[in-house]
């Protein structure tokens, strides 16, 4: 909150500054026909604008706006971890959590199996507790969907299952020329997993 408050300061004594820096420039005529140039108007005197002030008045403004970026982007955090900090409290992932505040929260999986099916790189952390099962799954390093099952049972599925296309991209991909015969066989159960999904 502080730290919030710190920026706007910030930002409200640049555009003070700012503002200074733009006032006009006057072109005068003075005694004798010679020009003058001042900051206050006179008459028949015409007003200028530098490249200073112009230039000023853009870095206010990209200033406010970082500012503005940087303060939407605080919130969002805090938004965020209110989210997830009764996971981390209470030992229970949340949709939300980080890998690291998911450690935290639930320690490390007995198993993570890493897949790329176009859409980016994706985990599924398996946690094994009694007679439960969690799957997590976590993309760019933050936990998407859970699954909570009895051992043994199918788990209730919350993430979308995977399009057709990312179906055949499977298929295609499990019959590339530079798999192992094992890659191709983890590969081809991969797919297959993927289309029974539906």
């Amino acid at each position: 909150m502080r730290n919030r408050s710190i920026q706007g300061a910030i930002a409200l004594l640049a555009l003070a500054c700012n503002a200074s820096l733009a006032q006009g420039i006057y072109r005068c005529e003075g005694p004798a026909g010679m020009k003058v140039y001042q900051q206050a108007p006179c008459a028949g005197g015409e007003e200028l604008t530098t490249r200073r002030s112009r230039a000023s008045a853009a870095d206010a403004a990209a200033q406010q706006k970082e500012a503005d970026a940087s303060r939407s982007a605080a919130q969002a955090e805090d938004q965020r971890l209110a989210a997830v900090s009764p996971g981390i409290n209470g030992h229970f992932p949340v949709v939300g959590m980080t890998r690291t505040e998911l450690k935290y929260a639930i320690g490390e999986p007995d198993q993570v199996n890493v897949s790329d099916y176009g859409r980016g790189l994706e985990e599924q952390r398996i946690y094994g507790r009694g007679d439960r099962t969690l799957v997590v799954y976590t993309k760019r390093g933050q936990v998407t969907s859970i699954q909570d099952a009895e051992r043994g049972a199918a788990p209730k599925r919350t993430q979308p299952c995977p399009s057709p296309a990312a179906v055949r991209n499977a298929y295609t991909a499990a019959n590339s020329g530079t798999l192992t015969e094992k890659e191709r066989e983890l590969q081809l159960k991969r797919a297959r997993e993927m289309e029974q999904c539906r």
